[in-house]
């Protein structure tokens, strides 16, 4: 959307924490918060400990932590910028909090393909508090953009009644380069990718070592581990973006993350997915019911499950009839258009 905005001769900045500088580039930030690992921290010390998936431990973080320890910075940075239109996603609450003290029109963008019916009344039980707390009332939205595929979301879910589809496009960033590995043996290529909020290099390296022991070639997103690689058919590209490296992949393995499974199925890039927490499972499961993904419980069982996905055309077709339906849907230029066409005075 940011990319949108400025190809069509907008000024467009995203807010967030500084840690995401490079990430980003090259749109400017509005620096505002701690990174996410110190909001995680800082959640598990008021809950008294971890959590795993939807309830009342993530509402605490998006909806109360965060918006503890960024709201006061971002509404002097916010206040600076001036914008004419916020876009926010589903589980930040700052945005849509500063649309209210600003007057600004604000629309919604999903990151997931429907959340949790409790879970949804447990965020919006905390956001309440925090609207309270700051004096502010909700104010309508403009949009819900949603970019998952009616595919995705089966046909008796529910649909919202300002629901503007978009395209997926897997994410790349400015600058970014990406050289297709060499293999000393033909054979079928798998991309392994835990995103950006799973950091478990013994997760990825078992992954890695049973694909490789299938016959795969395998690429992996993050850096090479220290001491001995795990051999000629496993190589470490760095954190490259999806759109350079997705391209050159028969398959990924990942934990199910929203980025990384819709971007490999935008592509027709079937996957295996071994889900982890949050969003992951209901990820897989959607993916799974497509027939376009296959669900494993054990990071030793993606070699297996590779040879199965890549073994039976029917997953790569259920991920191509995805790429197909994607590829129709308004792009992210199209939906901005539209946005403004909802602004106040046009």
């Amino acid at each position: 959307m940011a990319s949108a905005a400025v190809a069509d001769g907008h000024e467009a900045a995203i807010l967030t924490s500084e840690d995401l500088r490079e990430l980003l580039a090259p749109f400017p930030l509005l620096i505002a918060g701690p990174p996410a690992e110190e909001l995680v921290a800082e959640t598990v010390r008021r809950l008294g400990g971890p959590w795993n998936g939807p309830g009342p431990g993530a509402a605490e973080l998006f909806a109360g932590t965060r918006v503890d320890l960024t709201y006061e910075q971002a509404r002097i940075r916010a206040k600076e910028f001036a914008p004419d239109l916020i876009v926010c996603d589903t589980l930040d609450f700052v945005g849509p909090m500063l649309a209210a003290e600003l007057g600004t029109p604000w629309a919604l963008h999903g990151v997931s393909g429907g959340l949790p019916p409790h879970f949804g009344e447990v965020l919006d039980e905390r956001w309440d508090a925090q609207l309270a707390r700051y004096g502010l009332t909700r104010t309508p939205r403009l949009a819900y953009v949603d970019p998952y595929p009616d595919l995705l979301h089966g046909e008796d879910a529910p649909s919202a009644a300002d629901r503007l589809p978009v395209r997926i496009v897997p994410f790349d960033r400015s600058g970014a380069a990406y050289e297709p590995p060499e293999f000393s043996r033909p054979g079928a290529r798998v991309l392994v990718t835990l995103g950006t909020s799973v950091d478990d290099r013994d997760m990825e390296r078992e992954f890695a070592t049973s694909l490789a022991e299938a016959g795969f070639n395998v690429l992996v997103t993050g850096p090479a581990p220290d001491g001995a690689g795990l051999g000629p058919a496993v190589r470490h590209i760095g954190f490259v973006p999806l759109a350079r490296v997705l391209p050159d992949v028969d398959l990924v393995v990942s934990a199910g993350g929203t980025g990384t499974v819709l971007g490999a199925l935008a592509l027709g890039v079937p996957l295996v997915i071994r889900p982890v927490m949050a969003d992951h499972p209901f990820n897989a499961a959607r993916a799974q019911r497509l027939g376009a993904a296959l669900t494993i419980t054990e990071p030793g069982e993606a070699g297996a499950a590779a040879r199965q996905v890549l073994g039976d055309p029917a997953f790569a077709r259920a991920a191509g009839e995805v790429r197909a339906r994607n590829a129709a849907l308004p792009s992210p230029a199209d939906v901005l258009r539209e946005l403004e066409t909802r602004l106040p005075g046009h």
